[in-house]
C-alpha cells in the first residue's frame, strides 16, 4: 500500500512539473517588464531588441533592490 501511495505521489509530481515547464517555456514577451514587476528570482524572456545575435532572446531574472539582487539581463537561445 505504501509503494502505491508513494508511485501516485510521484506521478502527480511529475505531471505538474511537465505542465509547468510547457506553460512557462513557450512565453517570449515582447518588450522588458517594469522595473520592480518581476518577483525575485523569477525568469521571463524578451524579444531580442538588437543586443543579441539573431536567433536569440533576452533571459531576464528579478532582482531585489531591498536585498542587493540586481536584475540579470542575458542572450540565450530561443526557447522552444
Amino acid at each position: 500500500m505504501k509503494l502505491f501511495i508513494l508511485r501516485v505521489r510521484f506521478m502527480v509530481f511529475s505531471s505538474t512539473l511537465f505542465i509547468n515547464g510547457l506553460a512557462l517555456a513557450e512565453t517570449v514577451l515582447e518588450k522588458m517588464p517594469e522595473n520592480r514587476s518581476l518577483k525575485t528570482g523569477q525568469v521571463v524572456y524578451v524579444e531580442n531588441d538588437g543586443r543579441c545575435e539573431k536567433g536569440m532572446v533576452l533571459r531576464v531574472t528579478g532582482g531585489s533592490k531591498s536585498k542587493g539582487i540586481n536584475r540579470r539581463v542575458e542572450c540565450v537561445p530561443k526557447p522552444e
